[in-house]
């Protein structure tokens, strides 16, 4: 088993970074009111649904960022540790 592993870690952190601006502007445009005062059951249920869908869109994005910060820590503990195995060798 001597194949080698090879992370450009500059590329990762590349396409990383590209996700998390990405992520910034990640908002959702649904009407948080729609037809308000409107007491029909059917626009009752479309405000329940957007608001549904509108506390998912923003759980998605906390977590993605999330991940966006555990992927740049794994990143960086690879590089050191790799760094320091580089350092016994020589």
């Amino acid at each position: 088993m001597s194949e080698e592993i090879v992370l450009d870690i500059d590329e990762v952190n590349k396409a990383v970074d590209g996700l998390q601006s990405s992520s910034q502007g990640f908002t959702s445009s649904l009407a948080s009111d729609f037809a308000s005062g409107n007491e029909l059951d059917a626009v009752k249920k479309i405000n329940e649904l957007n608001k549904a869908l509108q506390d998912a869109a923003d759980q998605y994005k906390a977590l993605l960022l999330k991940n966006i910060q555990a992927t740049k820590e794994s990143v960086q503990s690879m590089k050191d540790t790799d760094d320091e195995l580089a350092s016994t060798f020589k």
